[in-house]
Formats: C-alpha cells, sequence, structure tokens
C-alpha cells in the first residue's frame, strides 16, 4: 500500500501574522507532519510533495526526502482554461440568467478576472496533481491542508479516483476556511473609486467648451502619459482616469478622474449588494448550477465558490459604477471618439458599453504583445490600432472582424527608438569596469529563484555586468534578459534573452533567445547578434515600422473616427 503525502504551509499575505505562523509551522512540523510521515511509513512506501518553498525547507531541516511540483504547461493550460471558460457560460442558462443586467453579461465583463485569477490556477492545479497522482498511483493520499486552493483540488481527485485520503489539517487552517466562507460575502473591501463616488457631492463643469472635435482617452494605469502626449499633440483633449490616484502621473496633461462626474442620481443606482447576494444563494443552493462546474471529471465547485461570492456581490456594484458614472462623462463632455488602452478588464469593456449604447466610436490602442492568451478575444470597439500584422491575424483567428483592426505599429517604442543615452555616461554612472558589457535584467515576471540563479553567475563573469534594467541600462546594454520587455529588446537591436524554456514561436523567430535561467551566464558569451533579412522581416510581422511614427499613425486614425455618426439625444 502506497502512501502519498501532500505538505503546505499556507501563509496569508498579511506581514502581520509572519512572526506568529513562524512558531505555528515550526511546530506543526515537529509534533505533526514529521511524525505522521515517520508512522505511515511503518506500514508502507511514502512519496513525499512539497507544495511550497516553506516546505521544502522544513522537510529538508527533518531530514526528509521529498520532490518539488514540476513546471505547469502553461500551453495547454490556456487551451483548457479557454475551452472550459468559454463553454461553461452560455450553456448553463441559470448562470446567464442571474448575471445579466443592462444588456451586459458580468461573466463577459469580468472574463479576465474569472480567467486569470480564478480558473486558471483551478485547472493548473488539476493538471499538475492529477499528473503526479497518475505517476505515483498511490493507495492513500495524506493532506496537511485540505483547505487550500491545491488541498482542495487533491481532495477532489482523490474522490473521483476512489483514493483514501486521510486530511489532518490543524485547528487553524480548519478556522481560517469556516470565517473565510462565512464572512467573504461581507468583508469584500470596497474599491476607492466606490468610495470616492459615495463621498461626491457635485458634478464637476465640462472641461470642453469650444466647437472642435473632442477626443477623450481612458486610462486605467500611470503608464500612458507620454504616449497620450505625443497622439494628442493638436487635438482638443481630456484624459479620463479610473482612479485619482492616477492624478500625479497625467499632471502635465488634461486630466480629470472618473468619480468626478459621479451624479446623486448615478450614486442611487448602484448599490445593488442586497438585491444580488440573493443571486448568489441561489447559484450555490442549485445542483444543476454546481454539477456544470466540472473539468476532467473533477467537480470544480467546493474550489471555485469564492468566485461567485465576489462576482455577484462585490462585481456588479463595481461595473454598474463604471456605467452610470461614465453616462454622466458623456453628458457632460460629448465627446466625438473615446480612446482605450485595451479592452480585457471589465472597466474597458463597461467604457465600450455606454459608448456603444450612444454611438460614440471607441478606439482601443494594443496595450501588449498578445498571444496564446485564453482572455483574448472579439471587441466590441469600433476599432483597435495593432502593433503589427501578427496581432491582427491573431485577433481575427480569435473571432475578431476582418476590419476591426488597423496596424499602426507601438507607440510606446516612439520614445524608446528616439532615446538617445551615451552609453559611455551610462558605464560612468554606474561604475561599469572596463571592458565587461552591460547586461539588463528586467525583473518583472521573473522569480527570486531564477534572478539568483541568472545574476549570481554573471557577477562573478570577468565579461558581463548585470544591472537592473531601466531606459538608460537597456538602451546602453549589449544584452537584456527580460520577460516583460522582449519586443523592446528587439526593437533596438538587442540580443533578447527570455529566462524560460517555453518558446513562443514567433518571438524566437524575430531574434529572441529562450534558455533556462540557470544556463544564461554560461551561454551569453557564444550567442551573436544577428539582424538577418529573415529576422527583420518577422520583427516587422510583430512590430509594424519601429520608426518613431506610430503615435502619429494613431492620431491620423483618431481624425478619420470624429466624424463617425453619434447619438446623444438618448441622454435626454
Amino acid at each position: 500500500m502506497k502512501t502519498l503525502v501532500f505538505c503546505e504551509c499556507s501563509r496569508p499575505a498579511n506581514k502581520y501574522y509572519q512572526k506568529l505562523l513562524d512558531g505555528h509551522f515550526k511546530r506543526f512540523f515537529e509534533h505533526n507532519v514529521a511524525p505522521t510521515i515517520r508512522r505511515y511509513r511503518k506500514d508502507s512506501p511514502v512519496s513525499i510533495i512539497a507544495l511550497d518553498k516553506e516546505s521544502e525547507w522544513r522537510l529538508e531541516h527533518h531530514s526528509m526526502a521529498y520532490e518539488t511540483l514540476p513546471e505547469v504547461d502553461q500551453e495547454r493550460v490556456n487551451h483548457d482554461l479557454e475551452k472550459f471558460c468559454r463553454s461553461i457560460a452560455p450553456s448553463n442558462r441559470l448562470l446567464m440568467g442571474k448575471l445579466l443586467f443592462l444588456s451586459m453579461s458580468l461573466w463577459e465583463l469580468d472574463e479576465a478576472v474569472i480567467m486569470e485569477e480564478y480558473l486558471r490556477p483551478v485547472i493548473g492545479n488539476i493538471r499538475l496533481m492529477s499528473s503526479i497522482i497518475e505517476r505515483e498511483n498511490p493507495s492513500r493520499i495524506v493532506l496537511f491542508d485540505a483547505f487550500s486552493e491545491k488541498g482542495k483540488v487533491i481532495r477532489e481527485i482523490a474522490l473521483k479516483k476512489g483514493i483514501q485520503l486521510d486530511s489532518h489539517s490543524t485547528f487553524l487552517s480548519e478556522s481560517v476556511h469556516h470565517v473565510r466562507r462565512v464572512m467573504l460575502p461581507f468583508a469584500n473591501p470596497k474599491p476607492n473609486f466606490l468610495s470616492a463616488i459615495r463621498s461626491q457631492r457635485n458634478a464637476l463643469q465640462p472641461f470642453f467648451n469650444g466647437s472642435g472635435k473632442r477626443v477623450l482617452f481612458v486610462v486605467a494605469t500611470e503608464k500612458w502619459a507620454s504616449v497620450i502626449q505625443r497622439i494628442a499633440k493638436g487635438m482638443d483633449y481630456l484624459i479620463i482616469g479610473r482612479d485619482h490616484g492616477l492624478r500625479d502621473a497625467y499632471s502635465s496633461l488634461n486630466f480629470r478622474p472618473l468619480h468626478g462626474y459621479a451624479t446623486a442620481d448615478a450614486n442611487k443606482k448602484i448599490d445593488f449588494f442586497r438585491s444580488y447576494y440573493p443571486h448568489y444563494a441561489e447559484l450555490r443552493d442549485s445542483e444543476e448550477f454546481r454539477s456544470s462546474f466540472t473539468f476532467n471529471g473533477i467537480r470544480l465547485w467546493k474550489v471555485v465558490a469564492p468566485m461567485f461570492r465576489y462576482l455577484l456581490t462585490t462585481a456588479p456594484e463595481i461595473v454598474l459604477a463604471y456605467y452610470y458614472v461614465f453616462q454622466d462623462v458623456i453628458r457632460c463632455e460629448k465627446p466625438d471618439v473615446i480612446v482605450l488602452f485595451g479592452d480585457r478588464t471589465k472597466f474597458g469593456k463597461t467604457i465600450i458599453e455606454v459608448a456603444n449604447h450612444y454611438r460614440i466610436p471607441t478606439l482601443v490602442i494594443q496595450p501588449s504583445f498578445a498571444t496564446g492568451r485564453p482572455i483574448d478575444g472579439p471587441t466590441k470597439a469600433s476599432k483597435v490600432a495593432v502593433f503589427g500584422k501578427h496581432s491582427a491575424d491573431y485577433l481575427i483567428s480569435k473571432g475578431g472582424s476582418k476590419t476591426g483592426y488597423e496596424i499602426a505599429g507601438n507607440p510606446k517604442f516612439d520614445e524608446l527608438i528616439r532615446q538617445k543615452n551615451d552609453p559611455r555616461l551610462v558605464r560612468k554612472k554606474y561604475e561599469v569596469p572596463a571592458g565587461r558589457k552591460i547586461v539588463a535584467i528586467d525583473p518583472i515576471g521573473i522569480s527570486r529563484e531564477d534572478a539568483d540563479a541568472i545574476i549570481s553567475p554573471l557577477r562573478r563573469s570577468q565579461d558581463f555586468f548585470p544591472i537592473i534594467a531601466n531606459a538608460e541600462t537597456f538602451s546602453a546594454s549589449y544584452a537584456a534578459i527580460t520577460k516583460n520587455s522582449i519586443l523592446d529588446a528587439l526593437v533596438l537591436g538587442k540580443i533578447a534573452i527570455v529566462p524560460s524554456e517555453s518558446k513562443v514561436g514567433v518571438l524566437e523567430n524575430a531574434g529572441a533567445v529562450f534558455l533556462r535561467p540557470g544556463l544564461i551566464a554560461r551561454s551569453l558569451g557564444r550567442i551573436k547578434k544577428s539582424q538577418t533579412l529573415k529576422k527583420r522581416e518577422a520583427l516587422k510581422y510583430l512590430s509594424y515600422g519601429n520608426d518613431g511614427r506610430s503615435s502619429q499613425r494613431i492620431a491620423r486614425l483618431i481624425g478619420r473616427m470624429v466624424d463617425y455618426e453619434k447619438d446623444y439625444s438618448i441622454l435626454y
């Protein structure tokens, strides 16, 4: 009788609990985990899987052999995630009926959150845990936290396969689970945006006062100020920010926060907690609804139930706030065209829904490189300005209209291409030793362990000098190691190294090199800069132009769109 043990130390993110939990996990391993594993070993062979880094460290401390989790096949997860998420809602009458209001489906509006934050880890865990259990083929599974996300998945897999499950969860993990289950619907923090709307007393006066064409840029992050400044040159424009906290980033431009347009009438319409919580209860108690959440024969309801508590308690209030307040923006400013940076979130999708209701044209500027993402799909925007033909082909293959995409290039690259940093000054500023080449490392998306595996040998190298990437070091570097700015490096003619073995064909064709983090330092000296005609054409397919004029092309597109027909009459 073989026993498979899963060890996990589930820590909350709150730093104030960390010291308390250090002592708890120390005692937990000494008095529960280690003795329990030794007891099982007396009866049968035992394999141990460490589900997190802390469990690895504590198992090593107790001299217990274990295995770590293999890497998740993200391409397979993406395929499963898209297929599951896109099929479940339309086929589930009860789900769509309870999530439909103002002709908008909450499931579709919040698809990015549902897919990426909730269902991706669940489906990834099912794939991972199923493969481990099939490989080990145990007669018994032992869990030390049956209430964590991984623990709940393992429990459902064991139930499906008829494997004996022994749970040794602590009183702390059980208590935290029950408190979360009871309190979550009432403890969801209200976003700052909603708080600001509640405190709003007087709506803003119109910003536009002339008869010229009015362009409205809508932003949710801080990073678009320089792009808008170039695109909006000579335009009568206004930037609407989702949050008041964006004011500093756009202080030199015409900026107003969205909540400033809230009226008393809008405030009355967005309190949906009382009316939507009963919908969650009805869904929760429906056996038909629960059974529809099945993936590869594994019941998901107990794992994904918290998602629906959020989706039917907090999300409706946020979406309706966006909807009704932006309606007040349109009533006040009467824009001729609305420009957004991305349309995959509920913020962007809701803005487009409002604009479409009044036939105001919308332009989405592609915010980042996209390929193989489950959240990508058809848009309801009038036009999408994309980086290159690859993006247009890809989005059309995901169901987009063939006439809905305009190839303009990446406007963020305009500044990158024109930026001139003297490499000698950069080397002097960062005290780079003579004879050593700068390697810019972008830490975004790279784990601490992978970063150590990359940086430590580079520091010992006599040929290379690793520096954290910024605008200066990136432009002066010999090579860039990045998961986040691969196209940026290729456009600047750098050696672009991606610390991953999961290759993306179109990026590799354009010159990106995909390597395991531990191999980068020893391989870097053998990688040569190569801008063959084939690679230049592949890069052009990904990012059109790269000539510093993408902003001008987008500005001309906006100029054509301001003459589209609008209908403001329904606002009155």
